[in-house]
């Protein structure tokens, strides 16, 4: 039984390697599902095995008990998770493959060159790069995504497995299952026989499986390269003269549709729940994108770094939140006396931590959202990425598109909410979820 949590990080990788393979022709199924595979590989050789060497060969029965042998004994596997995928996607037993005897071919195989690991599908169906230089590329991105859940290494590793059969079957008109299945066991068991890459390897841009000699042909009409890897981005994106992706206003549109649509009552959306949930969202994005937040942190965190990302890097003409909500409110004709102070707000937040309720709100009660705001971030996050990945957007850049969503709400809502007492609400509550550990699930 796949538990909830789980489940969850599992829809949530899938959505981040689609996001991270997709470019303006679609994406290259076997390229895709080659990178998952090589991070379930290492994930669960990790699980198995907390210390490892730098170099040769990994034999490790744990791995190959967590890969597939333990099904024998009624436990749950990374490969019985693939294989059910398969199952339900019409793969039919005499179609399968069969791990033991990939576990052989891959240990007879000549490890230490980008022919490994071995592959038995076509040629025309190998993946367009290495795929274990996918290790080190999403390693530290997988590994918040698992944080951010709460997963012990061991289900991390079966999250993955979730997401490779979520790839499987979105790619099953343009890659056979059969074919699908095969190539991901082949990659996911030749990896956990490797150490951990410490980076990528150069000159492996061809397949797993090919000679690195052997140059990868033209992409076709409608299959594409994958791009570099954005995934989780630095404070260092928002540097160099202040420049912003072009994709941050469509992705803030399409943060604001969704909240919109999900608080719409008669016909209109409740302002007060969708600025305070935007808000919610913003203050969470903003903690994950700038401090490393794992499943040991504490319940309250009180970052310098996040402040940067909120609002103190305009002084240094840098971009952040609270300068995106500000110019939109200031153009509906706010002025900046009527403004909140951001300072003053981190200081009557640091007073309230610990305390009830939280985030404190000075707004009249009379505009307070129906709902705790924070509880939006377990319920909408999935959205919000599943949003910046299809517009391609850093960790940073999906904050900033928060906030430029709140103040694109703010301003739709000024007719019947006022733009002045809409911004304090969300500064107040996106401060606020600044200080908190992400919420697992929503609090009732």
């Amino acid at each position: 039984m796949i538990s909830e949590p789980v489940s969850n990080a599992g829809m949530e990788i899938a959505d981040f390697l689609i996001g991270s393979y997709v470019n303006e022709q679609g994406v290259h199924a076997e390229t895709l599902l080659g990178a998952a595979a090589a991070l379930a590989g290492e994930f669960a050789l990790r699980a198995a095995e907390p210390i490892l060497p730098d170099e040769g060969w990994v034999i490790s029965t744990n791995a190959a008990g967590l890969l597939f042998e333990n099904e024998a004994s009624g436990e749950m596997t990374l490969w019985s998770i693939i294989r059910i995928g398969a199952e339900r996607s019409g793969v039919g037993k005499s179609d399968m493959p069969d791990p033991g005897e990939a576990y052989g071919r891959a240990a007879a195989a000549s490890f230490g060159s980008t022919s490994y690991p071995p592959l038995t599908v076509p040629a025309e169906h190998y993946p367009h790069e290495w795929s274990p230089n996918a290790c080190p590329r999403y390693r530290e991105a997988i590994a918040k995504i698992g944080a951010l859940h709460g997963l012990p290494m061991k289900d991390l590793a079966m999250a993955l497995a979730l997401a490779i059969t979520l790839i499987m079957s979105k790619t099953a008109q343009i890659l056979p299952p059969a074919i699908a299945a095969r190539l991901v066991l082949e990659i996911m068991i030749g990896v956990s026989r490797m150490p951990p890459l410490q980076a990528e390897v150069a000159g492996s841009s061809g397949a797993a499986g090919a000679d690195s000699k052997q140059q990868q042909a033209p992409a076709e009409p409608g299959i594409a390269k994958p791009r570099p890897a954005q995934g989780f981005g630095t404070r260092q994106d928002r540097n160099g003269g202040g420049t912003i992706s072009p994709n941050i206003g469509k992705a803030a549109g399409a943060m604001a549709s969704h909240l919109m649509t999900a608080y719409e009552e008669g016909g209109n959306a409740d302002a007060a729940k969708v600025i305070g949930a935007l808000a919610a969202l913003a203050g969470e994005f903003s903690l994950r994108a700038t401090d490393d937040i794992g499943p040991g942190a504490p319940q309250w965190i009180v970052s310098t770094n996040v402040n940067g990302l909120l609002f103190e890097d305009e002084a240094k003409g840098i971009p952040n939140l609270w300068s995106a909500i500000r110019g939109s409110v200031q153009k509906a004709g706010v002025t900046a006396d009527e403004l909140p102070d951001p300072i003053t707000v981190v200081a009557q937040t640091a007073a309230a931590i610990g305390g009830s309720p939280f985030p404190p709100l000075t707004i009249p009660k009379e505009y307070y959202p129906a709902e705790w705001s924070p509880n939006a971030c377990p319920r909408f996050r999935h959205e919000i990425e599943r949003i910046g990945y299809e517009f391609r957007l850093s960790e940073i850049e999906r904050a900033l598109a928060l906030g430029y969503a709140i103040g694109a709400s703010i301003v739709a809502a000024a007719n019947v909410y006022p733009p002045a007492i809409a911004a304090t609400l969300a500064l107040e509550v996106m401060i606020g979820v600044s200080r908190m550990r992400p919420l697992a699930t929503e609090i009732t």
